[in-house]
């Protein structure tokens, strides 16, 4: 009777250790997620050295949301915008695209106010760029001499979004508008065509997502490799080897690129074709 009061006692013990654990650990859960707002066909002033004009963006800007002991956190997570060609003084500049640098942002967050606040670099690309300026050419052995990169120029500049409502911790779904001011200034120029882009985007609805998983648009791309046996070099005829050497290299650039335009690019495991051997 004793022994099995004591086995009792036991796992009583047990199962309140494990109720005290489980409670401690859903106290101190905390909640990470993610707002995005979609930026469309939103109208914005741009100073350029002819003058004044206007362009139209699109793209989507991304912050992460998170919990904290200090309270509710934002930070800038993403920026991706493009703006519609304007003219210069040497022609049209193209599609202007324009991507938050990494690691630059810095944000604050007013949760009386809902206001954040961020300041930030930017990657700035326009194909009149490549047409004057050209493209950077790698130096042997430090990248594929038929890969060339484009010059880009880097604008600072800051966010102000006022939400109108603040969303649920760990609730996916939409809340209401949200109104963002946009400033940019040309901090480091290539052509110096495009000094400024300034303006206020009113965004009927921001989507909600927890736990922070967003997707773009993707591909997704099948690389596909020729196995051959070369005939020339140290091992001619006795090895085998496999095109798709600058596949790395390629593949980030590609990555990059695509990037300007909000589309991402998923690259499948390589498969490879046995070729012939050349005669």
């Amino acid at each position: 009777m004793k022994k099995r009061f004591k086995i009792t006692t036991l796992m009583l013990l047990v199962l309140l250790c494990l109720f005290c654990f489980v409670s401690a650990c859903m106290a101190q859960e905390k909640h990470e997620g993610i707002i995005v707002i979609k930026v469309k066909q939103q109208e914005m002033a741009l100073t350029a050295k002819v003058g004044k004009t206007n362009t139209i963006l699109n793209g989507e800007i991304v912050y992460k949301i998170s919990e904290t002991k200090k309270g509710i956190v934002y930070e800038l997570n993403s920026l991706n915008m493009t703006g519609t060609s304007i003219n210069v003084k040497d022609g049209a500049s193209g599609p202007i695209s324009i991507i938050l640098k990494p690691k630059t942002a810095r944000s604050t967050y007013d949760q009386r106010k809902r206001i954040i606040q961020s300041e930030f670099l930017a990657t700035v690309h326009y194909p009149l760029i490549d047409r004057f300026k050209g493209y950077i050419n790698p130096k042997e052995g430090e990248r594929e001499l038929d890969e060339f990169r484009s010059y880009t120029e880097t604008f600072s500049g800051s966010l102000i979004c006022s939400l109108d409502e603040s969303p649920l911790m760990g609730k996916t779904g939409k809340i209401k508008a949200a109104t963002v001011t946009i400033k940019m200034e040309v901090k480091e120029a290539v052509l110096d065509e495009i000094l400024s882009v300034s303006g206020k985007i009113t965004v009927p609805d921001i989507q909600v997502v927890f736990p922070p998983f967003y997707f773009k648009k993707v591909i997704n791309i099948q690389p596909v490799f020729v196995r051959y046996t070369p005939d020339t070099g140290c091992f001619g005829g006795t090895t085998t080897a496999t095109t798709g050497g600058s596949y790395n290299t390629l593949k980030d650039k590609a990555i990059e690129m695509w990037n300007r335009c909000c589309l991402g690019l998923n690259f499948l495991p390589p498969t490879y074709y046995n070729g012939q051997r050349n005669s």
